[in-house]
């Protein structure tokens, strides 16, 4: 039996990288080369004050963040390896899929069914139109979210 090593284990830190921007006087620079400066986060979805002084930069994509202006860390804190369809009702609604309000019964068992149409939905929509029914294998990681730079927060713990 062929054996591989997981990506992340127990323990692991990764910072999340975000839709960004910076002032307009750093559009012209890569993001590497943007010393630590203010961040808006798209995320945050209110304007940011900066742009009433027609301050704000272009917008630059997530795969552009650099280490240094990530806001989140993620530690992982179990690593699974599943098949696809296996994945449990609890673990749709934390990948962002709504479950229906219901109590008990047969109502109960139809809104978990709903709930993992939408993820099947949601997958397909991700990964072509018949992904789903692949069953792949899959690395499912549950971790805490810090609001804290990496960096920062390794820094802290010293």
């Amino acid at each position: 039996m062929h054996t591989q090593r997981l990506p992340y284990a127990p323990g692991d830190r990764l910072w999340v990288r975000e839709a960004w921007r910076a002032s307009k006087d750093y559009d012209a620079y890569p993001p590497r080369e943007i010393s630590p400066w203010p961040v808006h986060y798209e995320a945050d979805g209110k304007p940011d004050p900066r742009d009433e002084l027609g301050m704000n930069g272009r917008y630059r994509h997530a795969r552009f963040m650099p280490r240094w202006a990530s806001r989140l860390t993620l530690i992982v804190t179990d690593v699974r390896v599943q098949r696809l369809q296996e994945i449990s009702t609890d673990d749709v609604i934390a990948e962002g899929v709504s479950l229906p309000w219901v109590q008990g019964g047969t109502l109960a068992m139809m809104a978990q069914g709903i709930a993992k149409d939408g993820y099947r939905s949601l997958w397909n929509s991700l990964h072509g139109p018949d992904a789903w029914d692949a069953n792949p294998w899959v690395v499912a990681l549950t971790f805490t979210v810090h609001r804290q730079n990496i960096d920062q927060m390794e820094k802290a713990r010293g």
